[in-house]
């Protein structure tokens, strides 16, 4: 309570201006092969948002949800607004108690630049690294819509909680075990100097190593698929039917 006085004094002098920010949590893309099922958490300190928890097809989960919350944006010198970041999370059902949410990739996201154009959907492409077996990357698609509100509105009134399954968990660092299998995997097939593999272990490798390269192969097209949704969406400051 205190800290966010003290942070409202430092604002005084500044212009607010009271806005209603709208994520539309479109699709996230290359999951790790150890995630079954996840969902999304937008946060900033104690608000929350977050999508309801849905199946993973193929390294990909359609969320299709809107979320939304009321945020205070202060004008910096140059008529914009100074930087306010959220923080996506995506989140797993522990192994063993699906009540519980594990946390496996996160990324921060300063939404004050989508405030500069009022009432246009714009696109955003977020990389999420993932904590999961081997690194990988995963690519969240966001459209974001900011738009004025007016009069005196309570901030913390108007952001509700949405999929409120696992809200008492929302451990950043929690413990991953039972969903590091492709590591321990890969640590079967760890080269060691003193050992010289047997044929078998040999032919095993060489299957798991293919398992590899197809993985990479569907990183890589995951990405190209992700930027190409991107470059054919507004970004921030774009219109719908600019080009029109």
């Amino acid at each position: 309570m205190l800290k966010r006085v003290s942070r409202g004094l430092g604002h005084t002098a500044k212009q607010a201006q009271k806005i209603h920010l709208k994520v539309d949590v479109e699709k996230l893309d290359n999951l790790p092969a150890a995630v079954k099922k996840c969902r999304v958490v937008w946060s900033r300190g104690p608000k929350v948002q977050m999508t309801n928890i849905k199946d993973v097809t193929k390294g990909a989960v359609n969320f299709k949800q809107q979320l939304s919350q009321i945020a205070t944006m202060y004008r910096d010198a140059k008529g914009g607004f100074e930087p306010k970041d959220y923080k996506f999370q995506v989140q797993v059902p522990a192994k063993g108690d699906e009540t519980k949410l594990i946390t496996v990739g996160k990324a921060d996201l300063d939404l004050s630049v989508f405030a500069v154009v009022l009432g246009q959907p714009q696109s955003k492409l977020v990389p999420i690294m993932f904590k999961v077996g081997a690194a990988s990357t995963g690519y969240l698609k966001l459209l974001i819509t900011a738009e004025a509100v007016a009069g005196d509105v309570d901030e913390d009134g108007m952001t509700e909680v949405s999929g409120m399954t696992g809200v008492a968990h929302m451990i950043e660092e929690q413990d991953l075990s039972g969903f590091n299998e492709e590591a321990e995997d890969a640590d079967k097939f760890s080269l060691k100097a003193s050992l010289k593999p047997s044929p078998a272990a040999a032919g095993s490798a060489g299957r798991k190593n293919s398992r590899f390269a197809a993985g990479a192969t569907t990183a890589a097209a995951a990405a190209d698929e992700a930027k190409s949704w991107e470059a054919k969406s507004p970004g921030p400051g774009s219109r719908r039917g600019s080009d029109a």
